[in-house]
Parts: structure tokens; sequence; C-alpha cells
């Protein structure tokens, strides 16, 4: 994990005014306690193990997996399709946030970091300001972390 991560970047700030095109402003992020902040960067950064075989289960106990590895978090599934089937299986140990951007490869899904907990939902219904959990783990690493 890098030195210090900068909070401030996702501080309450003004809403923004009316755009060009007189769209409704788009709400800056929301502002992630400090101490929520650490516990999902420290749940992100532990190490995944799925062990030898092919894990087979549909995705609300694939949730359950995710909560499992993120204790103390509140996890929320608000996605279409819960009980698709999943096949999950990785050779090496993974980081649970690379887990997280597994799910979201795999699902069409996003996690998005709410004053509650961590939210699942489909790509297409993501809030507005709201932050997205893989972009607040990359920036955590710092400007030369890996995409």
């Amino acid at each position: 994990m890098s030195e210090a991560v900068d909070f401030n970047e996702f501080a309450e700030k003004p809403a923004c005014q009316v755009n060009e095109m007189n769209a409704p402003p788009t709400p800056e992020p929301n502002f992630i306690p400090e101490a929520m902040a650490a516990k999902i960067l420290k749940a992100l950064d532990s190490l995944y193990d799925s062990g030898p075989n092919v894990i087979v289960l549909p995705t609300s106990d694939f949730v359950q997996i995710l909560r499992k590895h993120a204790k103390g978090i509140n996890i929320l599934d608000k996605v279409n399709k819960p009980d698709e089937e999943v096949h999950l299986r990785f050779k090496e140990s993974i980081p649970v946030g690379a887990l997280f951007q597994w799910a979201e490869d795999q699902f069409n899904w996003r996690f998005i970091i709410r004053d509650y907990g961590i939210v699942a939902t489909d790509r297409d219904n993501v809030p507005p300001g709201a932050v997205l959990l893989l972009d607040f783990w990359r920036k955590s690493k710092g400007p030369d972390s890996a995409s």
C-alpha cells in the first residue's frame, strides 16, 4: 500500500454550475469517511485464494464470498440476474480488489462506495456522483499503479 492516500480528493465540494448545454450539474464524488476508506483499502489489498478446484455457484453466493473477504464493510447487491452462474478459479492468489474487478468484467457490474458500504449495481445504474470502488483503489496506489 502506498504511503498516504489523499482523502481530500473525495471530500465534499460545492455543486457545479449548469454546463454549456444547460444539462443538470453532475454531482462531485461523495465524501468517504477516513475510517471507512482505510477499512475498504485494507480489504481490497488482502489476498483471495480460490483453491485448486473450479468453484461453481450463483452470483448471490459469489457476493457472499466478497462479504467474507471484506469483513466489517456492508456489501449490498442491487443487480439484475442475481442467480447467474459463476465459474471461479484463479491459479494464483489475487488481491480482493482484483476479485471485485473480475466480477465487474464478468457480470457487467460496477461497485460503488456509499456512506453505508459498497454496492454492486448494474453498469448502467451507477448513481451520479458515486465513487467507483476500483477507481478509489487505483488512486490509493498512486500515479504509478497499473490500471
